[in-house]
C-alpha cells in the first residue's frame, strides 16, 4: 500500500466529519481470490481509495494486537471505476477474517463467506464479544449471502452454543431479524 496523492476539500458528505478537509489517496495491488457477489469484468489489480488519515495507507498499520492485522482473509466491497477498483465509499477498508479463505468450508464463495461470518472463531477471539458486538453487525449480511433457510439453520446452531451470551443473542437475532421462534435457555 502506498500513498497515491493528497487532495484538499471544502466539504465532504456524511459520514465524514465536517472538520475533515484533506484526503489522502492510497493505492495497492489487490489479488482477488474469489468474487462473492457480482462480476469482476476485467483482470484489474489496482485498488484506489481515500482516507482522512495518512497512516491508513498502510504506514504504521501493523500492530499485531489489532484483529484486522491478524486477518488471513480480507473481504472488500468493490466497484470498478476508470480502470481501477474502488470501495463503494472511500472510508470502507473492508474487514478481516482470521481463517484463510482456502481453509474455510468447501462451499461456493457466497455460502463460504456467509458461513465464515457466522463462525465465531473465524472472526474474533472472544465468543462473548462476537455475540454482543459482531453478530449483529454481520448477521444480515450473512443471511443475504446464505439465503433465509440456511441462515436460520446456522443461527439455530449458534442458539445451542455452550456460551449463554451467544445463545441469547442468536435467539434474539432469530426472533427479531428473522421472525423465527426461539427461546434462549
Amino acid at each position: 500500500m502506498t500513498l497515491y496523492g493528497e487532495q484538499d476539500v471544502d466539504h465532504l458528505p456524511w459520514p465524514m466529519a465536517p472538520w475533515i478537509h484533506k484526503l489522502y489517496w492510497c493505492q495497492a495491488d489487490l489479488h482477488v481470490v474469489a468474487v462473492v457477489k457480482g462480476v469482476l469484468h476485467a483482470p484489474i489489480k489496482k485498488y484506489l481509495w481515500a482516507t482522512s488519515l495518512l497512516r491508513y495507507c498502510g504506514a504504521g498499520d501493523d500492530d499485531p494486537r489489532l484483529l484486522i492485522n491478524r486477518a488471513k482473509t480480507r473481504v472488500w466491497f468493490l466497484r470498478e471505476e476508470g480502470g481501477v477498483l474502488r470501495p463503494p465509499y472511500d472510508l470502507d477498508r473492508g474487514f478481516g477474517i482470521l481463517t484463510k479463505w482456502e481453509d474455510g468450508p468447501r462451499l461456493p464463495a457466497r455460502q463460504r463467506l456467509g458461513t465464515l461470518l457466522l463462525t465465531p472463531d473465524a472472526v474474533t477471539d472472544s465468543i462473548e464479544g462476537y455475540a454482543r458486538d459482531y453478530l449483529w453487525d454481520v448477521g444480515d449480511m450473512a443471511c443475504d449471502l446464505l439465503g433465509k433457510p440456511e441462515c436460520v439453520r446456522q443461527f439455530r446452531d449458534l442458539a445451542k452454543a455452550r456460551n449463554p451470551v451467544m445463545r441469547k443473542q442468536a435467539c434474539l437475532f432469530l426472533t427479531y431479524q428473522l421472525q423465527e421462534d426461539c427461546v434462549a435457555k
